[in-house]
């Protein structure tokens, strides 16, 4: 009805609509690459490459990555990661858009944390901005360089693990689930 004027309502007919399908950001898919070998002084580049393999569009994503940090041997903590380039790419892998840091995405390093009972540092890469969002079938890709400590032994092996934690199915304010905005 047009203004609550009964002489404006028509009877509908049946079946007015289409048939609807349910998209929704169910998974995501997150492959690391680093460098095979470091030296002390020379920063490596890691990849961190999210794939939205969900029917439906992700926003406000979180990435957690543990640096190693074991109590002898160096390790990966006393230098912040830095020279972060964040992209979106579709699923050609085709750049989509180039993210700013402060507007569309926050780092933050913390030194001192664990995974279960491994010593780490952890960076933490989180989508903030309606720009950075991860349509489906898209990539979000992180290039970031790492740093030794200097107490790394020769021939030391350092193993760090990385997750997508959290995403949401619309933008949220603050990072938060509201209405019909859904958590992952």
């Amino acid at each position: 009805s047009v203004n609550n004027d009964a002489s404006s309502q028509a009877p509908g007919g049946g079946a007015t609509t289409a048939n609807m399908t349910i998209v929704e950001p169910l998974s995501m898919v997150l492959d690391k690459t680093a460098p095979v070998n470091m030296q002390y002084g020379t920063p490596g580049t890691y990849v961190i490459d999210v794939q939205n393999t969900g029917t439906g569009p992700a926003y406000d994503l979180t990435i957690i990555d543990h640096l190693s940090d074991p109590v002898a041997g160096g390790g990966m903590c006393d230098t912040a990661p830095n020279n972060f380039v964040v992209e979106t790419r579709d699923a050609a892998n085709v750049l989509q858009q180039t993210l700013a840091s402060g507007v569309d995405y926050t780092t933050t390093f913390t030194t001192g944390t664990t995974l279960g009972t491994l010593p780490t540092c952890t960076l933490a890469i989180t989508l903030q901005s309606a720009n950075a969002v991860i349509q489906s079938g898209w990539h979000l890709v992180v290039y970031y360089d790492a740093h030794l400590d200097l107490n790394n032994v020769n021939g030391a092996t350092l193993t760090n693990y990385a997750a997508a934690t959290q995403w949401f199915s619309a933008d949220t304010p603050a990072g938060q689930a509201i209405g019909e905005i859904r958590e992952y």
